[in-house]
């Protein structure tokens, strides 16, 4: 366990959302460095993204198989040059019902359309290799603007797991295994700003 989300419908009119590949945001803005993490960390995976709808949805596009090899010249064209196109070459709504599990690789091109009047309530869970966990980091707090998927220092709270079933708790339990040394207050930078620290700071 990496993460976890609840996408929900947006309040006003929304955005299409962008074209991406995870390993992009890691990339220092190298189409090089990209394209080596995305090799590197094909397969296996190094993360996954597993969605559970909660009602009828299709408001995930993935482009099936990008996750092992490059962006075609039509494919890059639109994720570097014009990212919330409706023209992505390749792509696939996934049609979600309540009861389906999607799982896609993180590094596939991708993108959330976040439209009023989309469904879009969505349990979102990021997994990752025990063996390659992605750490926080001062430097990815600045870059992400303080949203670092596996920064969750609420799970230090005393009690925090209280109420689990043993299976539940040892699954949990693994997160905190990796992740422990590196939910500090040290990474709540002030380049983050007041109300993003508030946020990981409010129990």
């Amino acid at each position: 366990f990496m993460q976890m989300n609840l996408y929900v419908d947006p309040a006003g009119e929304g955005w299409p959302g962008v074209w991406h590949r995870d390993c992009q945001f890691f990339s220092g803005g190298s189409e090089d460095k990209m394209r080596e993490l995305l090799f590197a960390e094909a397969d296996p995976p190094r993360e996954l993204h597993m969605h559970i709808p909660l009602l009828s949805t299709q408001a995930t596009e993935v482009v099936p198989g990008s996750h092992n090899r490059d962006d075609t010249p039509d494919e890059r064209a639109v994720r570097v040059n014009d990212s919330s196109s409706d023209h992505m070459p390749n792509a696939l709504a996934l049609q979600l019902q309540p009861g389906d599990l999607a799982f896609f690789h993180v590094n596939s091109i991708h993108r959330g359309r976040y439209f009023h009047g989309i469904s879009r309530r969505t349990i979102a869970i990021t997994y990752s290799r025990r063996s390659r966990p992605r750490l926080p980091t001062r430097e990815w707090m600045i870059s992400g603007k303080g949203y670092v998927a596996p920064y969750q220092p609420w799970f230090l709270q005393p009690g925090y797991l209280d109420g689990l079933d043993a299976e539940a708790r040892e699954f949990f339990q693994s997160f905190l295994d990796v992740y422990r040394p590196y939910l500090t207050p040290e990474l709540l930078v002030p380049e983050l700003g007041e109300k993003r620290i508030a946020y990981y700071r409010t129990p």
